[in-house]
């Protein structure tokens, strides 16, 4: 392949960011779209310029032209398609995460085993430009030994930001659809960071309230790393009054790491509540801010898909793996155990 065609599963309000990269890439073209809503397909293939237009997702994965498919959809909908989407012999992208359940997760994995075709999980964070320099640095030794993650999302006002129609929001609150609350749907980002920031988690221990409304906050979460005397903590809280500037989603996240020798601070990535760098670094009685790194929110999505290219053309390995996803899941999953049981639960036994 020389240049791959992309087939785009789902046209809700995340597409536009989520097919960003493809679109300014000259080495991909999505050429074929499909939501069940026709008008919405037909609106999304003008804008991206695709030739083709399905309301049946089984009709685009027929479509020989198309060697890969992104899968925007409903979390409950991501195990049969990836499922069918192997079996059709094309390269996945799946939005995270990655299904409702382990079970399912593994499901996708083996098809995609027995097809013999790249399975990836897009989640965007990982490629966000100041928190990949910010582990470029770690791994430099720019801040010492890591000891603690520090990980605050903060979700503001439903004046600022993007107009979501509620109709998006609906199936988010039925959990057979959705798999979770808001640990398993944004807090899946933040997740994947951590584990990208801090390696593989041992224990995690949660509080969380309004789980019955999806809200998932005020909450607290804390890990200890496999990693010797390294953890964690995440807070996530909503503040229904407070303006954050932004352009997308009402809400700003921000990610300390303390190490030996400093601290390296992600100052923003939804939106940007700070007027300040996006990457900070204190060490050696000094505060030197980066501002030369790409800081929209909406990089993170261009990097990713930039990856997952890659990866079709030269046979690498993408990042999230199946596998690497399923640890995410587990992560994000082992909150909800936790709250339940008032007792620190070890991921790995989430099945």
């Amino acid at each position: 392949m020389s240049k791959i065609h992309i087939g785009v599963i789902g046209c809700g309000v995340i597409s536009d960011l989520t097919v960003w990269g493809y679109r300014e890439n000259e080495r991909a073209r999505i050429v074929a779209v499909c939501d069940s809503d026709k008008s919405k397909a037909e609106a999304k293939a003008g804008e991206w310029k695709a030739d083709k237009v399905y309301t049946d997702y089984r009709q685009l994965l027929a479509d020989k032209s198309i060697d890969a498919v992104e899968i925007i959809t409903p979390h409950h909908l991501h195990c049969t398609m990836a499922v069918e989407a192997a079996r059709a012999g094309k390269h996945i992208s799946v939005q995270k995460p990655m299904a409702c359940t382990v079970a399912e997760c593994n499901q996708m994995i083996a098809a995609a085993r027995s097809a013999n075709i790249i399975l990836r999980v897009n989640d965007p964070f990982v490629f966000y430009p100041p928190i990949v320099r910010a582990r470029e640095m770690i791994e430099a030794g720019e801040i010492g030994a890591v000891s603690m993650v520090r990980v605050r999302t903060t979700v503001g006002s439903m004046e600022c930001g993007w107009y979501v129609d509620p109709s998006a929001w609906v199936w988010r609150f039925d959990k057979e659809r959705s798999g979770g609350g808001n640990m398993l749907d944004d807090m899946h980002h933040k997740f994947a960071v951590a584990l990208y920031l801090g390696g593989d988690v041992e224990k995690v221990a949660a509080f969380i309230e309004n789980r019955e409304y999806f809200v998932d906050a005020p909450a607290t979460v804390m890990w200890k790393y496999k990693a010797d005397q390294r953890y964690g903590v995440m807070e996530c809280v909503h503040a229904s009054d407070m303006y954050i500037k932004t352009k997308y989603y009402n809400c700003e996240e921000r990610f300390e790491i303390t190490g030996s020798r400093g601290i390296l601070w992600v100052t923003r990535c939804t939106g940007q509540l700070m007027d300040i760098p996006p990457l900070i670094m204190c060490r050696d009685g000094e505060t030197r801010g980066y501002n030369d790194i790409p800081a929209e929110w909406e990089e993170g999505f261009k990097g990713s898909n930039r990856h997952f290219i890659d990866c079709l053309l030269d046979g690498s390995t993408p990042h999230l793996t199946g596998e690497e996803a399923i640890k995410v899941m587990q992560f994000a999953l082992s909150t909800y155990a936790s709250d339940d049981s008032q007792a620190a639960i070890n991921p790995e036994t989430i099945s």
